[in-house]
């Protein structure tokens, strides 16, 4: 069953990029597991979370030994969280 998630909350694996959250074709699915009693939204898990990690482990060393990103390797959800936590502090009020 597919259902919209846009607007909650997502462990940072869905940020890892498609090149690692793909497996023959199509991503991953997120298996559902209940709801979070405080905001009734849904909550799940990766499938293959293991996999998904050792894919991304895996990309990140051929990016290091190879002096940075690769063809074929998507870095846009890592780069956007990353870029929203260095800069965080310039929005924030100065006491």
């Amino acid at each position: 069953m597919l259902q919209d998630v846009n607007g909650v909350g997502a462990s940072i694996e869905l940020y890892l990029g498609t090149d690692v959250l793909s497996e023959g074709g199509s991503l991953v699915p997120i298996r559902l597991k209940g709801r979070d009693l405080s905001t009734g939204h849904p909550q799940g898990e990766i499938v293959n979370k293991k996999a998904v990690q050792k894919r991304f482990m895996e990309k990140a060393r051929t990016a290091s030994a190879s002096g940075g990103p690769q063809n074929g390797q998507d870095w846009r959800g890592i780069d956007a969280i990353l870029t929203v936590i260095i800069n965080a502090h310039r929005a924030a009020p100065h006491p």
